[in-house]
C-alpha cells in the first residue's frame, strides 16, 4: 500500500515514475501533468482544454489558466466513470482495513502538501470563482486546517458500550466505512466544499470521487491532485464533466454514498436517487438567511454585519443574508446608516484588501440574469429600490429593496446575489412566525443586548445554526453545521459528528 508521502509540486516528477503518474493523474483524476520530463509516452487518453456544455467565456478562462498553471481537465464522459469508480473501489479495499494512526498521518501530510501549494492554487481558484486572491487563501486556509482537524478525529473512538439486560453478556457497537462515496461541489469554495466531505470521509476510511461544478473543474482537479499521493492510488479523485456524469455518479452501483452542497432542488434530486437505491445521502442545501436588528443593537456593528453577510462575494454564498427585519423602533435611522455606507463599500474593501482587491463579480450570465429577474419582479410587484438610488444595477451593485412582502418571490426564494430586503417589525415573535414560515432553515442571525431576547430568539427560529450579535457567514470548521427544512438532509457534516455521517454502525452482543 503507498503510504503517505513527502509533498510534491505538479509537473515535478520525473522518469519512468513521472510517466506513469501522469497517465494514471489523467485517467483517475482528469487532470494532466504537464512539465518536463511529464508527457506519458504512447498514445495519450483524449482530453480537451475544457469541458462540455461550457461557455465561450469559461472555455477561453479555462484555456487561459492551462497556459498559465500548466493543468487541464479531461471530458470525463459518463462512460469513463467506471474506470474511475473501480480505482476508488480498489483503494477502499486496502484502505478501508488500514489502522487509525495512518489515516491520521495520511490527511496531515495532505494539509502539509496543500499549505506548500497554496500560492498557486488561490491563483487558480480566484481566476475560475472571479474572488480575490486573498478571498481564497484564506479558503484554502480553512481547507488545511480542516485536513488537520479530521486527521486528529480519525484517532477519536467512534463506537459506545451498553450494559445489556442478560447476565454475562456485553454490547458494543462498532463503526465501519461506508466505501466509495460520490461527492458534488459547487463553484463558490472549491477547496472548502470538496475538503469538508473529502477529510471526514477519508478519515473514516472511505474512498472518493468528486465532481464538482463545470466553473471550478481545473481548481478540484489540482487540489485532489496534491492530495491524492498521501494515500493509495485511487483513493480520491476528480471527474470533469457535465450534469450527466453528476447523475451517473450518483446512480453508479458501486457507490456507497453521496455528499452534496447546492441548491435544493438539485439537492432533492440527489437525496430522492440516493434513497431509491438505499444508500445515504449527505446534502447541505440552500437558504434564504435573515438578520435581525432590534432596537437595542449595536447600529455599527449590525450595519457592519449586514454589509458582509449580504454582499461579500457579491451573496454568493448558502450563508448569505437576504432578508433583514428591523424594528420599527430604529428602521429610519438604520436604513439612513446603511445607505450611507454603501457608496463606500467597494472602497473599503479595497483599502482592507490592498492591492489585492478585485471587484468580484457574479459567476456568470445566468447569475446576473437571475438578480436582474427578481429585482424586475420585485419592481413590478410595488417593491422600492432604495439602492442604488437610480435604480439601475451591475453585476457589481449591492441592491436594497423596502416595501417587499411575503408574496414576492425576493422574500421567500434564494436569489445567490447581492440583494437584500429591509423588513420593518413590530415585535419579535412576528419576526420569528415570517423566519418559521419560510422554506429554509440554514442561518439566522440576531442583533440585540437583551438577554432574554437572544434566547427567545435563538430557541424559537427554526434554524440550524442561530447567531447572536454575529454575521450569518463565516462559520467556524469545528463546529457542527447542518441545514433544517429545505437547508439541509441527513447529519452534520463539520465537527466529530462528521465523521460518523461517513461510516455504518453494527451491534455486537459478546458473551
Amino acid at each position: 500500500m503507498a503510504g503517505p508521502g513527502a509533498p510534491r509540486e505538479l509537473g515535478s516528477l520525473v522518469g519512468d515514475r513521472c510517466h506513469r503518474a501522469a497517465r494514471d493523474a489523467v485517467l483517475t483524476t482528469g487532470v494532466a501533468l504537464d512539465g518536463p520530463g511529464c508527457t506519458p509516452p504512447g498514445p495519450a487518453p483524449r482530453r480537451s482544454r475544457f469541458s462540455i456544455n461550457s461557455s465561450d467565456d469559461t472555455a477561453q478562462q479555462r484555456l487561459s489558466n492551462q497556459q498559465r498553471y500548466g493543468i487541464s481537465v479531461t471530458e470525463n464522459l459518463v462512460s469513463e466513470l467506471d474506470r474511475v469508480v473501480s480505482r476508488a473501489t480498489s483503494a477502499h479495499s486496502v484502505w478501508g482495513g488500514s489502522v487509525a494512526v495512518e489515516r491520521s498521518r495520511g490527511l496531515h501530510a495532505a494539509a502539509q502538501a496543500l499549505r506548500v501549494e497554496s500560492t498557486r492554487l488561490a491563483e487558480l481558484i480566484a481566476a475560475e470563482t472571479k474572488k480575490t486572491v486573498k478571498e481564497a487563501q484564506g479558503e484554502l486556509a480553512n481547507a488545511c486546517n480542516l485536513l488537520d482537524f479530521f486527521a486528529g478525529t480519525a484517532l477519536r473512538p467512534i463506537g459506545d458500550t451498553f450494559p445489556s439486560n442478560r447476565a454475562g453478556v456485553t454490547v458494543y457497537t462498532r463503526r465501519f466505512p461506508l466505501g466509495v462515496v460520490g461527492v458534488i461541489t459547487p463553484w463558490n469554495f472549491p477547496a472548502n466544499m470538496a475538503i469538508l466531505k473529502v477529510a471526514p470521509a477519508i478519515a473514516a476510511g472511505n474512498a472518493v470521487v468528486i465532481k464538482p461544478s463545470e466553473f471550478v473543474q481545473q481548481s478540484t482537479a489540482a487540489i485532489a491532485d496534491v492530495l491524492a499521493p498521501h494515500f493509495p492510488h485511487g483513493l480520491i479523485a476528480s471527474v470533469g464533466g457535465s450534469v450527466e456524469v453528476g447523475k451517473a455518479l450518483v446512480a453508479h452501483p458501486e457507490i456507497s454514498a453521496v455528499a452534496f452542497t447546492g441548491s435544493t432542488a438539485v439537492g432533492r434530486e440527489i437525496a430522492a436517487a440516493a434513497a431509491s437505491r438505499g444508500i445515504p445521502a449527505l446534502c447541505e442545501m440552500g437558504g434564504k438567511n435573515c438578520i435581525t436588528v432590534t432596537e437595542s443593537a449595536e447600529f455599527a456593528k449590525s450595519v457592519d454585519a449586514v454589509l458582509t453577510s449580504a454582499f461579500s462575494m457579491n451573496g454568493q454564498k448558502c450563508t448569505a443574508a437576504a432578508n433583514v427585519f428591523v424594528s420599527t423602533q430604529v428602521y429610519d435611522a438604520f436604513k439612513e446608516t446603511l445607505l450611507a455606507r454603501l457608496p463606500n463599500w467597494a472602497d473599503e474593501q479595497r483599502e482592507m484588501l490592498g492591492e489585492d482587491f478585485i471587484e468580484t463579480g457574479l459567476v456568470d450570465q445566468a447569475a446576473w440574469d437571475r438578480v436582474k429577474t427578481v429585482v424586475a419582479q420585485s419592481k413590478g410587484s410595488n417593491a422600492l429600490v432604495t439602492y442604488p438610488s437610480d435604480g439601475v444595477i451591475d453585476r457589481n451593485t449591492p441592491v436594497v429593496l423596502e416595501d417587499v412582502t411575503p408574496q414576492m418571490p425576493v422574500y421567500r426564494e434564494e436569489v445567490f446575489g447581492p440583494v437584500i430586503s429591509l423588513i420593518r417589525y413590530e415585535s419579535l415573535s412576528d419576526v420569528i412566525a415570517e423566519i418559521n414560515s419560510l422554506e429554509y432553515g440554514l442561518v439566522a442571525s440576531i442583533y440585540t443586548k437583551d438577554l432574554p431576547e437572544a434566547l427567545s430568539f435563538s430557541e424559537s427560529v427554526e434554524a440550524g445554526t442561530v447567531l447572536v450579535n454575529q454575521p450569518t457567514t463565516g462559520l467556524d470548521f469545528n463546529i457542527p453545521f447542518v441545514g433544517w427544512k429545505a437547508s439541509g438532509f441527513g447529519p452534520s457534516e463539520q465537527a466529530d459528528d462528521a465523521v460518523k455521517a461517513y461510516t455504518r454502525e453494527k451491534t455486537i452482543y459478546l458473551s
